[in-house]
């Protein structure tokens, strides 16, 4: 899994702020300050990664579509990337 994180302006942050994330509904998790997150022992199969968006982000995209991927044998990881852009509270 991949996170990219923008500011209000449109400039990628580094380090990455941190993101949790579910796998499937269940596992939790965050991503790391590079952006990267890998959930270990996922059964092959289909699954879903979801992400928890602050209020005072938007989510951009999610590559593929809806976080949904198929994990297959081997030690190829299948990945989802999550895009974000920060926005001034409105409040």
């Amino acid at each position: 899994m991949q996170k990219e994180a923008y500011n209000t302006t449109g400039t990628q942050l580094d380090p990455t702020p941190q993101f949790t994330f579910t796998l499937d509904g269940t596992v939790q998790d965050q991503n790391n300050g590079t952006g990267k997150l890998r959930f270990d022992n996922v059964t092959l199969g289909k699954h879903q990664v979801k992400e928890f968006v602050p209020p005072t982000w938007n989510q951009l995209s999610v590559t593929p579509e809806e976080g949904r991927v198929t994990v297959a044998g081997g030690d190829q990881c299948a990945a989802v990337i999550f895009k974000n852009m920060q926005h001034l509270d409105d409040s």
